[in-house]
């Protein structure tokens, strides 16, 4: 099946074989600005959740917007902002402590202007949501600093994933950054 025929079905108490129990009130899903998809009903005044359709496939932290743009999701479920070294000052900060599932934001936004001063801040053990080993976008002969350069020279080029397993590779990105996975 090509992507272009992709789909899912909700259909008689059931999403893609996952068993869903039938509610005494009509049952619908939606989708949420973080990427959860859920069935819900109404009870009494109130719409309740019957179930998170995908958490049990993807975990708590592979949703696009779980943590916000810039976010990084710990195993604990604990949301950060990227870790910058010492002698680096701060290029995102928290949007709300009271809420860090809003995720970060930079301190200067990216921009085109003044690009020769960009520099590129190297994260360690980190998963993208949306970026999977057997795609055909990845470009396996160019090295992490060749891609790093290519990265930097592009104004409109906001990071450079580079993968080591199973296969070794690298995948340029230009549009918005969403939560990532620690």
């Amino acid at each position: 099946m090509s992507l272009k025929e992709a789909y899912v079905g909700f259909e008689n108490g059931s999403f893609n074989g996952q068993i869903i129990s039938l509610g005494s009130t009509a049952q619908f899903m939606m989708l949420e600005p973080d990427g959860h998809l859920k069935v819900c009903e109404w009870g009494g005044f109130e719409l309740r959740t019957v179930v998170d359709l995908l958490t049990s496939t993807v975990g708590e932290c592979g949703y696009p917007m779980a943590f916000g743009k810039y976010g990084i999701c710990s195993s604990k479920r604990q949301c950060s902002c990227f870790e910058t070294s010492s002698n680096v000052t701060g290029k995102f900060k928290q949007i709300s402590y009271k809420q860090p599932n809003l995720g970060c934001s930079l301190v200067t936004p990216i921009s085109c202007n003044y690009s020769e001063y960009h520099s590129l801040l190297e994260l360690k053990n980190i998963d993208y949501f949306n970026l999977r080993y057997n795609d055909n976008q990845l470009d396996e002969k160019t090295g992490l600093e060749d891609w790093k350069s290519a990265c930097l020279r592009n104004c409109s080029c906001k990071a450079a994933l580079f993968c080591y397993a199973p296969r070794r590779g690298c995948l340029l990105l230009f549009d918005t950054f969403f939560s990532y996975k620690r």
